[in-house]
């Protein structure tokens, strides 16, 4: 039985990682200093993303402990964020009327959208 592991984002800033049928969860990651609003692995698990109030998008390496690899700045609530379907990337929409693009393995990034008249409350990757 293959095991992926799942992951809920808490109110206390902090994001909880579930095992197969766990509860409570077995990994508290301190991950903000705001709500996490969302939380999502990459295709392959062995990245987290959270997105939160303070204003960032933070990558975690799944592990032992938990490492934040790259933290992604924005001017206002991240709302959510999504991984490239090759990992590579990672988008990142806000408060801020953004969605910015990054690079996973740099944390560089690599283009800033703008001209929404609002809030951004989602993005995605397409599949092709």
């Amino acid at each position: 039985r293959i095991c992926r592991p799942a992951v809920g984002a808490r109110q206390d800033q902090g994001s909880g990682l579930l095992r197969d049928g766990e509860l409570p969860a077995a990994t508290v990651i301190s991950a903000h200093d705001e709500w996490v609003e969302w939380c999502v692995f990459s295709g392959n698990s062995l990245l987290l993303a959270t997105c939160s109030g303070d204003e960032t998008a933070k990558v975690w390496e799944v592990g032992e402990p938990y490492r934040a690899v790259w933290i992604y700045e924005h001017d206002d609530t991240v709302w959510k964020c999504a991984f490239s379907p090759d990992d590579l990337s990672l988008c990142s929409c806000s408060t801020d009327r953004t969605v910015r693009l990054w690079c996973v393995l740099t944390g560089h990034q690599l283009r800033r959208l703008t001209g929404h008249t609002g809030s951004v409350f989602s993005c995605k990757f397409s599949p092709y």
